[in-house]
């Protein structure tokens, strides 16, 4: 089942180019799998690497990965459960300014995006056909727990092509 035009924002359009549009559950279960064995081929020396000034390090990348994955998946469970209540859009840059990953390893990272995909795996089980086709207003305007659902593991491998070009990654 794929998402139809008008019930997700048009920017989506580009992340789901990135990925099979053919089963959301089994797409976000690969792409789980993909993003776990990147993040573990990444040599430790580069985690904390930004490409040039003022620029995300690998770590911030993937952080900002996993933040948006929470977020989202949040919205979906919002709009399947026809919350009418307004969802507001969210500062990416100032999450990443304001998530302190210098502590952390690249396996630790590794570890919190697999609970939160898993998670996100996991309320997407839930959902019925009518809930993943509900659709409900966010600040980027229509959206629905099917086009997010497929957008996440787009906006991943994205994040990793980005990682894999400037960064020179793999």
């Amino acid at each position: 089942m794929q998402p139809i035009k008008d019930s997700y924002p048009v920017y989506f359009d580009y992340y789901f180019t990135l990925i099979k549009l053919n089963d959301v559950h089994e797409t976000l279960a690969e792409n789980l799998h993909d993003v776990k064995n990147f993040i573990g081929s990444i040599p430790s020396s580069k985690a904390d690497f930004a490409y040039s000034e003022g620029k995300w390090t690998i770590k911030q990348v993937l952080q900002h990965i996993i933040d948006c994955e929470r977020i989202l998946t949040y919205r979906a469970l919002h709009i399947a459960r026809r919350d009418t209540n307004a969802l507001l859009s969210f500062d990416e840059n100032a999450y990443a300014t304001n998530a302190d990953v210098s502590h952390l390893s690249l396996t630790e990272i590794e570890n919190d995006f697999k609970a939160a995909r898993n998670n996100t795996i996991s309320l997407f089980k839930s959902f019925n056909t009518s809930d993943l086709n509900f659709i409900g207003k966010t600040g980027m305007g229509n959206n629905n727990p099917l086009a997010i659902g497929y957008f996440l593991p787009g906006h991943a491998v994205h994040h990793i092509n980005v990682i894999k070009e400037r960064y020179l990654i793999i």
